[in-house]
């Protein structure tokens, strides 16, 4: 039975090889092997297209375009978070959610866009979750420091205190409202 090696790795083999040798009757064949492998296989294919469709129905429905790093939709959207983030003054704060709320992207997005924000005249300090909680993972201690220099009290576990009082609601203004990838509208009238 085991002279059909490609169906299986050399160390299957071997362990099926002692297995027979020790006078275990039911060590796997190579015919076992190839259908446990599709039997997986299409699990996974299936699980893979149950989960792709219900992205796609799920970016469908919301009608959110899609965003893939270095498009010209990243871009703008980069663009429009740390316009939004720049204009917040020193004490006021504002989430995740709200900015994503405004732009209509994921808030997921628009912490990974200020996560991959290295200049300092961004404060991306300013944007916290949710629950006044700060982010930033590697810098989190950075951006407690920084917040606190700007006296907003945060309790034990690093959460802001008093988020409702400090914070701003984000709003674009029309020029960065405006989408550069689209051309301006023309007169239908031919010029003359």
């Amino acid at each position: 039975m085991l002279h059909a090696a490609s169906a299986w790795s050399a160390r299957a083999i071997g362990r099926a090889a002692r297995l027979q040798e020790h006078g275990v009757h039911d060590a796997p064949t190579v015919a076992q092997p190839r259908a446990a492998r599709n039997r997986v296989t299409r699990r996974v294919s299936r699980w893979w297209c149950r989960r792709g469709r219900t992205a796609r129905e799920r970016s469908a429905r919301s009608g959110r375009p899609r965003t893939v790093a270095g498009s010209a939709n990243d871009a703008r959207i980069r663009a429009q978070v740390l316009d939004i983030v720049r204009r917040l003054q020193v004490g006021r704060l504002t989430t995740h959610q709200a900015i994503g709320d405004e732009l209509d992207v994921p808030a997921r997005y628009v912490a990974y866009i200020l996560s991959r924000e290295d200049d300092p005249a961004v404060p991306v300090h300013r944007v916290v979750r949710e629950d006044g909680s700060v982010g930033g993972g590697r810098r989190a201690a950075a951006l407690r420091g920084a917040l606190q220099v700007e006296g907003v009290p945060l309790d034990d576990r690093g959460r802001v205190t008093d988020l409702a009082t400090r914070f701003e609601r984000p709003v674009l203004d029309a020029e960065s409202r405006a989408d550069p990838a689209t051309p301006p509208e023309r007169s239908p009238l031919p010029e003359r």
